[in-house]
């Protein structure tokens, strides 16, 4: 894929580091669809076209990297670019994307810049650093990410927020579980692009998400029978497998 097409400038649909997200304004790097394994997400694949394109030139590549080193942005190696600064009064720029095979923050550190207007949530950290934040009354992604230097639009896929919608009482997770899968909450397995109606399965994943914050592991499970022939079946018998055993750490991060 050539590296112009792995950057989206203004507001935009994207795929973010293998994970759909939702038109935002920003600019961010843009990778192919990364199909999920019961071991973590995948290896980036490219999807088919009509009409493959061309391989860019030398000197076309060093155009690109060049325009985006006048834009201020930083490489992190095979075509991932992010901003050299950061949101707010942060220096660096942390972004949720996929790095060999291994969905991961990269670029900048995670890191607390103090409470403010719209992030006045708390932040959940261990012997490695900050791991999540719990959403506050009246909280806001953006200042979420000002808050902790972090490129808010990568936080929205992985932690199946729908929209920007986010709650009271949500816990953002900042640093993925290596071991444990990503669910695509934007679309079914098997999706045909705009042919599939993906309104019920999106709908559905943000519904598991309330069931299993709220530890309803009752109707969590009614609701994942529904939701499995959806699921890539790579997958499948690892989620069962967290459904049978009501391991919450799993399902937290199946369905944040």
């Amino acid at each position: 894929m050539e590296l112009r097409a792995k950057i989206a400038l203004g507001v935009s649909a994207l795929v973010v580091g293998g994970l759909a997200a939702a038109a935002l304004p920003t600019v961010m790097v843009i990778a192919d669809i990364a199909h999920t394994t019961a071991q973590g997400i995948g290896e980036l694949t490219k999807t088919s076209t009509a009409s493959p394109t061309p391989t860019p030139t030398r000197e076309e590549t060093s155009s690109d990297e060049q325009s985006l080193a006048d834009l201020g942005y930083v490489p992190l190696g095979d075509g991932t670019w992010i901003p050299a600064g950061g949101p707010g009064d942060c220096t660096t720029t942390a972004m949720l994307g996929v790095k060999d095979g291994v969905l991961q923050m990269l670029g900048g550190a995670v890191m607390d810049m103090g409470v403010q207007d719209g992030a006045r949530g708390e932040v959940v950290s261990d012997a490695a650093g900050i791991r999540a934040y719990i959403v506050a009354p009246n909280d806001n992604l953006i200042a979420i990410g000002e808050r902790l230097c972090v490129s808010y639009p990568g936080l929205v896929p992985f932690n199946h927020v729908l929209g920007v919608a986010i709650q009271p009482g949500q816990e953002l997770i900042l640093r993925p579980d290596p071991d444990i899968p990503w669910i695509d909450p934007y679309s079914p397995y098997g999706a045909i692009p705009n042919e599939t109606n993906t309104v019920a399965h999106n709908t559905a994943i943000y519904e598991m998400g309330t069931f299993v914050r709220n530890r309803d592991l009752t109707a969590a499970r009614a609701l994942w029978t529904q939701l499995a022939p959806d699921i890539d079946p790579a997958i499948v018998p690892f989620v069962a497998a967290a459904f049978d055993s009501g391991d919450w750490y799993v399902l937290g991060h199946l369905f944040p």
